[in-house]
């Protein structure tokens, strides 16, 4: 018996030397795979490393999971001169594992990359809130209004990776319509959910397109008291690649630019309130060729545009907005008389008088949901004697 229990107990001692035997093998092959790759990718360069923190331990999980490419990742990221390379190569080995994100990135169904939401709180939004609630109070004349544009994550959340955590946006913008009595509050989410077939978003630049801006506004117009407009959507430039490519290592990814334009034609002039150019058209070509091709909006943006058109509609509009609503503004032109469009990211605005309300019908905030949620400097331009 004694004899059988040992010969027993040496089976179990040679299956698991053959197991862990299995197990160092496939971690040095995955190793090896990866080292190669990087070797491909840098063309046998040798980046010089500085001191790092020591990475996550290799191991079959961690390798699997994505978690040791991460964590060495991290510890490299922006330490030496081959980091796009070591993007890419990290990108290879996280796809060929499953794994959901690179760079920070969250890899999507499609081609689609997603930048990490961040953690908003609802409090700024609440606050931002009661300033527009406060200012229309005192402009009982005003059509005072927020258009949040929703982020790609929650339009296109089918194409999200699974077990990805994204914020609630249509629960938020839910309690601003609930803090809202004499400001139209305006959801576009159902609304570009159902157009999500067209590419209403870049896939490699968080920020929505053309064509998605001309969808919106058609999707707001009932509620903002404006006609549908008609338009025309024409490809400017299809070799641009946004910063979230950059930042997952996914450059050879390529985004077309679109230009919405109005089919009824309506004259116009844009005017820079700062140094009095005037130019006749909201899209700037040269920019296409720059190192910032969305910059083919409004030059890029200033601080103060004003837009003076043909349309005769008695209707004239304030916009405070960010980058995201220079692409909608094209589309609104053969609804108003005259539009300024503020746009305080892009800088101070310096006046000598105050802007004068009652030379408005129509008072908007335009910009994406996160940036409503994060920068109060929108909502403080009705408050700050800025406007009165």
């Amino acid at each position: 018996m004694a004899q059988e229990g040992k010969t027993r107990w040496q089976r179990i001692q040679a299956v698991s030397r053959k197991n862990r035997y299995q197990n160092s093998l496939l971690i040095c092959l995955l190793a090896l795979a990866f080292a190669a790759v990087f070797l491909i990718l840098t063309v046998f360069s040798h980046p010089k490393v500085e001191k790092q923190e020591q990475p996550v331990g290799l191991s079959v999980k961690t390798l699997l999971d994505g978690s040791w490419s991460a964590g060495v990742e991290e510890g490299f990221r922006d330490r030496f001169a081959g980091r796009e390379r070591w993007l890419r190569t990290g990108l290879v080995m996280n796809r060929l594992f499953g794994a959901e994100e690179n760079g920070g990135v969250y890899l999507g169904k499609d081609g689609y990359l997603f930048e990490k939401p961040a953690d908003r709180s609802l409090e700024n939004g609440l606050k931002c809130m009661k300033l527009m609630e406060r200012f229309a109070a005192s402009h009982p004349e005003l059509r005072v209004s927020l258009i949040t544009l929703p982020s790609s994550w929650t339009v296109l959340s089918e194409k999200v990776p699974e077990g990805v955590v994204t914020p609630n946006q249509k629960g938020q913008l839910n309690q601003l319509q609930q803090a809202a009595e004499h400001v139209t509050v305006v959801d576009l989410t159902d609304a570009l959910k159902a157009n999500q077939k067209e590419v209403l978003y870049y896939h490699t630049d968080p920020h929505i397109t053309a064509l998605g801006a001309a969808r919106a506004m058609e999707a707001a117009s009932e509620a903002l008291g404006i006609e549908p407009v008609e338009f025309d959507a024409y490809t400017v430039s299809d070799q641009y690649s946004g910063y979230l490519a950059v930042q997952s290592g996914n450059v050879d990814s390529m985004d077309r630019i679109w230009i919405s334009v109005p089919k009824e034609e309506t004259a116009y002039k844009v005017i820079d309130p700062e140094t009095g150019e005037v130019t006749t058209t909201l899209f700037d070509e040269k920019a296409l060729d720059s190192e910032a091709p969305l910059d083919v909006f409004l030059s890029g943006g200033k601080p103060e545009t004003e837009i003076i058109t043909t349309a005769n509609t008695g209707r004239r509009l304030l916009i405070i907005g960010d980058d995201w609503a220079r692409s909608c503004l094209p589309l609104l032109v053969p609804s108003f008389e005259m539009i300024l469009f503020l746009e305080p990211d892009s800088g101070d605005i310096h006046r000598e008088e105050p802007i004068k309300a009652e030379d408005y019908t129509d008072v908007w905030i335009l910009c994406s949901q996160e940036t409503f949620l994060r920068d109060a400097r929108l909502a403080n331009l009705l408050a700050d004697g800025t406007i009165e």
